[in-house]
């Protein structure tokens, strides 16, 4: 039988510990205790936190969004023959917004906006320039042929958990990844 001895069992510990990422919930556990040590200050505003939980999910969800339709997007890309490198789809990010942005392919627009902290809503536009030629991304009206505005809801349920939802109801961001990526191609023909 082999044994480790003390030192092996630390050094493992200590390799085990540093290649496993450590919740954020634990981190701000201990901030809260540390913080309470040295000023005497304790944390009881659970609105804020329902407030600051929520809006951190819908940065973690618009970044799994991005980064699926930026994979959705290269391939896509990289399929095209060259002769038809014109149309290929473009992945712009919004300015001055945490982590919006939008697809372009062809005068079309498909546009991921985080209106609030709970609340994520997707629109497929058709495109116009503005004076100076540049995209303009301001409330339009969107035709009503397409008619597609989604707006994706943040829930807090039991035990804090956070749950996504389109009209109430829960959804695969894969399937709607693949059903909106499919509805913009196809509509940006």
């Amino acid at each position: 039988m082999n044994h480790l001895s003390f030192n092996d069992f630390q050094t493992l510990q200590k390799k085990t510990h540093t290649e496993t990422a450590i919740p954020s919930w634990i981190e701000k556990l201990v901030e809260e205790e540390s913080k309470f040590q040295r000023q005497g200050i304790i944390h009881l505003d659970n609105a804020e936190d329902i407030v600051k939980s929520l809006d951190e999910s819908s940065i973690e969800m618009m970044n799994r969004l991005k980064s699926s339709f930026d994979s959705f997007a290269r391939t896509f890309n990289q399929l095209l023959e060259s002769e038809e490198k014109i149309k290929e789809i473009k992945i712009f990010k919004i300015s001055n917004t945490v982590n919006d942005f939008m697809l372009y392919r062809n005068s079309l627009k498909l546009v991921f906006l985080r209106r609030a902290a709970d609340l994520i809503q997707i629109s497929l536009i058709p495109s116009s320039l503005n004076g100076s030629g540049s995209l303009n991304i301001q409330q339009q009206s969107i035709d009503p042929v397409i008619d597609s505005m989604v707006e994706l809801k943040a829930i807090m349920e039991h035990f804090e958990t956070i749950n996504w939802t389109y009209r109430g109801r829960s959804f695969s961001e894969e399937q709607l990844c693949k059903y909106f990526f499919t509805q913009f191609v196809r509509t940006s023909v």
